[in-house]
């Protein structure tokens, strides 16, 4: 009985670190979300910029240049949030699957 206490007791512990991991992992979630949707938009704005007619001279404007590196460097931003939002979704999964697990275990040592 001893020992069905402590691993109950031990369940709980890692039950609660896996809510804190879950915990962290979306806030990392929210936080990378929120960077893919401020690259996005900064990229739409570089894009609309970038896109308005020449200038009537026939002259590329001079801030041509400058706004293709803010889009290239918005468009690789985008794609680093994008890689970083997948591996934390992949993380987060892996957190709810060890939670149920142990909750599971922990609902079945708890009814012994």
């Amino acid at each position: 009985m001893r020992l069905a206490g402590d691993e109950i007791e031990q369940l709980q512990e890692d039950r609660n670190d896996l809510d804190r991991a879950r915990e962290n992992a979306e806030y990392e979630l929210l936080l990378t979300e929120t960077s893919l949707a401020r690259a996005t938009e900064a990229l739409q704005q570089v894009e609309s910029q970038a896109a308005r007619p020449v200038e009537t001279s026939g002259e590329a404007s001079p801030d041509l240049d400058r706004l293709t590196q803010e889009r290239d460097a918005a468009q690789a931003a985008a794609a680093r949030a994008e890689d970083r939002l997948g591996a934390m979704k992949e993380d987060l999964q892996g957190y709810q699957r060890s939670y149920h697990e142990s909750s599971a275990e922990l609902n079945h040592l708890r009814a012994l």
